[in-house]
């Protein structure tokens, strides 16, 4: 319809970039959800070259430069999660801050050209809008761009700052232009994640305990991709081994490596951003999600030190051993992402919680159905209400406000888009849809039987449609159990 958000609808923290770069891509490849993995399958392979690039800086081996982006290549299942979905910035975030490493390198060793202040600036304000994420890497090449002066050109160099302040106001302008209009009050809650706060404790000592164990327990199993992100138990266990010996020597070599001169500027860069990222963890509400979202950035170093170990190790192991190693790493990496990629009924999934999977290979017939009874509007959950809209061209919508959680948690956050409700709201009937909760099925039934509603149900796969209502029927006459509830808790 022409909008141009400069949020995600129902948010103020994550800019609309990734819309943005799928819309573009709508408008050339056509409206389908392969689009969609088109845009981040480039965004991917943006990260996995700027990596080769970023080791070949570090280290000086083309090999050991091409191995680290073999290990991205061939990833964890976490990383391939994350970076295959469209979330809303996660690739962008990775990208821009690989470039942005990149460039800092390049103008610590060439100061010269103004082209290139502008373009750090418009890339980490542009970031810092698509994902606040990005700030673990505007901090630390900040840090060494300004506390340790350029050197050469003089007067040069603070034109070349004064351009740079000028790309950053560009690249920040969508944040500065909302917040004139609404204030600052609310982004910066939902940029240090106001929305999930509910998930930790209200004291800040428990709730740094609770965050810590969180990094200890589960976040190297899934970092290192020895168990998915929706899940706790072990990937693989036979090539389990395998993984767990290659990244123990990895970390011992990046224990014991020697600071080589040509490389410490990219390596202090990385672990800046590393340090960043798990004190952001540990210190903010996102810590209570050790689902291995936020620490994607940590397996940047840690495949770059790897090809590092691989041809040059910093402590006293066989050559063969190393490569067998990393082959049997590979291996593990390409079986798990097989693994979860076929294991029913999960496959590679975004839900934590079992009762928000649902198998979407129904949906079409789902579609078909409701089309042919001309129940285009109406009610459902969160995980249902968009995927039905996008995949029936907005032929169906219906407005999500029904609970998936178990215990009827609810928030209104998922009513991301208002023009849907107000659509449902002016239809002159609505069915319900439900998936995997059999208490709000029968809560349901009750309601309507109270109301003198007579109704027809069917079965579709995962899907539970409440249909041919007899009268019109409204959210408030049978969502009192949830509608009243506010958990402001996204996912």
């Amino acid at each position: 319809m022409g909008e141009r958000p400069i949020f995600f609808y129902g948010q103020s923290y994550m800019g609309s970039l990734d819309a943005i770069l799928v819309a573009i891509g709508f408008r050339w490849f056509g409206i389908k959800v392969q689009v969609i993995r088109l845009i981040q399958i480039i965004l991917y392979l943006g990260i996995i070259f700027s990596t080769i690039l970023i080791a070949y800086r570090l280290h000086k081996d083309q090999v050991a430069a091409l191995l680290s982006g073999l290990l991205l290549a061939i990833p964890t299942v976490n990383f391939t999660l994350y970076t295959t979905v469209s979330l809303g910035g996660y690739g962008e975030a990775l990208l821009i801050g690989n470039v942005l490493i990149l460039l800092t390198l390049n103008m610590r060793k060439d100061p010269v050209g103004l082209g290139k202040y502008f373009l750090w600036g418009l890339l980490a304000g542009s970031g810092f809008w698509a994902f606040g994420l990005t700030a673990i890497y505007i901090v630390p090449c900040a840090l060494l761009l300004f506390l340790k002066p350029l050197r050469g050109k003089g007067l040069t160099n603070l034109g070349g700052y004064f351009i740079l302040c000028i790309g950053l106001a560009v690249g920040l302008s969508p944040i500065l232009i909302w917040i004139m209009r609404n204030g600052m009050s609310s982004f910066f809650q939902e940029l240090f994640g106001s929305a999930i706060a509910g998930a930790s404790s209200a004291n800040p000592f428990d709730s740094l305990r609770n965050h810590f164990q969180n990094l200890l327990v589960f976040g190297p199993t899934v970092i290192l991709g020895l168990r998915a992100p929706w899940s706790t138990e072990p990937l693989s266990l036979p090539l389990l081994p395998f993984a767990v010996g290659f990244w123990g020597f990895v970390l011992l070599h990046a224990i014991f490596r020697r600071r080589l001169q040509a490389g410490v500027t990219a390596l202090s860069l990385l672990m800046g951003s590393s340090l960043l990222i798990t004190l952001g963890f540990l210190l903010t509400p996102f810590g209570a999600d050790p689902s291995g979202r936020y620490f994607l950035p940590l397996m940047i170093p840690l495949v770059i030190l790897a090809g590092e170990f691989v041809r040059r190790p910093m402590i006293s192991i066989p050559s063969s051993l190393r490569w067998i190693l990393l082959s049997g790493v590979i291996a593990f990496q390409l079986y798990t992402n097989w693994q979860a990629a076929t294991t029913l009924p999960d496959r590679i999934t975004t839900q934590f919680d079992s009762v928000a999977r649902v198998d979407q290979s129904e949906l079409d017939r789902l579609i078909s159905f409701l089309l042919s009874e001309d129940e285009t509007r109406g009610y459902t959950n969160y995980w249902i209400a968009y995927p039905l809209a996008f995949q029936s061209d907005e032929q169906l919508i219906f407005y999500p406000s029904l609970p998936y959680h178990h215990d009827f948690r609810y928030t209104a956050r998922d009513n991301r888009y208002p023009a849907y409700q107000e659509m449902v709201d002016q239809s002159p009937h609505a069915a319900f849809i439900t998936t995997h909760h059999t208490t709000l099925d029968e809560s349901l039934r009750d309601s309507l039987r109270s109301l003198g509603v007579s109704w027809d149900e069917i079965q579709i796969g995962d899907y539970r449609v409440f249909y041919n209502l007899s009268g019109r029927v409204e959210i408030e006459d049978v969502g009192e159990a949830w509608l009243s509830q506010d958990f402001s808790l996204e996912g």
